[in-house]
């Protein structure tokens, strides 16, 4: 029971990694998958900074611990270092933790008191702003989740279409061996349009039939997951039985 608190303590320590390393407010840093017209209304609103708020005991002694460690094992990874953190805590004797405790337990009244003030200062429109973000930054986690989920239980690739099959063969000849995709479907786009529908046919064939095995793979991925219980990746066409709207392809 007690590895399985220090690794426990230790995942809540990857998790927070990012938190460590930078405690500025996440309207000033780039949040992955944040919706960019969300940020720009914070922007254009000149909503100022939040007062920063404290970190726990432990996570302080953590920033304290850390880059002592480091020095001392330059070479350890974030795990290990993180291992090494939770050890040292749990090993630290009450009355130095107690310390942490009473610095926390000052710190949290006076961010409380900066933090009241600081809402008190803002506009209607500026917490309106600030809300609208921290629902989008709630989001954005959800939609990071799932699309790891997505990739870790093997969701079926949606194959490329017909344009896309003759990019790839012509990027396969010598003379354009050193011209990236996106040079070459800039390129090649005059070309495929007045190309004659005899010359398409094969690729259109040949996308037509990955698109019909890639159905089947979803379709058995899909009732998979409904099984496992993970219906939050699963279409919501599938679940109500409705038909997705048809793509458009090239």
């Amino acid at each position: 029971m007690a590895f399985q608190g220090l690794l426990f303590r230790v995942s809540n320590s990857l998790n927070n990694c990012r938190f460590l390393l930078n405690t500025r407010i996440p309207q000033l840093n780039q949040v992955s998958g944040v919706k960019q017209h969300v940020v720009k209304a914070l922007q254009e609103l000149k909503v100022p900074e939040k007062p920063k708020r404290p970190l726990t005991p432990y996570f302080k002694f953590v920033q304290e611990r850390r880059e002592s460690i480091i020095k001392q094992y330059p070479d350890w990874k974030v795990t290990q270092v993180s291992v090494q953190c939770a050890a040292d805590w749990k090993a630290l004797d009450k009355s130095t933790k107690s310390k942490y405790e009473e610095r926390y337990k000052t710190d949290i009244e006076q961010y409380a008191k900066k933090y009241s003030e600081y809402m008190n200062s803002l506009t209607p429109e500026q917490k309106e702003a600030l809300e609208n973000y921290k629902h989008e930054v709630k989001q954005a986690k959800v939609r990071r989740e799932r699309k790891k989920k997505i990739r870790e239980t093997g969701k079926p690739k949606r194959p490329v279409g017909a344009y896309m099959l003759y990019v790839m063969e012509q990027a396969k000849l010598p003379s354009n061996a050193n011209k990236s995709y996106v040079t070459l479907l800039g390129q090649l786009k005059d070309t495929w349009a007045e190309m004659p529908e005899g010359e398409k046919a094969k690729y259109l064939q040949e996308t037509a039939k990955a698109k019909q095995q890639y159905e089947e793979d979803l379709k058995n991925w899909e009732l998979k997951m409904m099984e496992e219980g993970n219906l939050d990746v699963v279409r919501n066409s599938t679940l109500t039985g409705k038909s997705p709207k048809p793509r458009k392809s090239k």
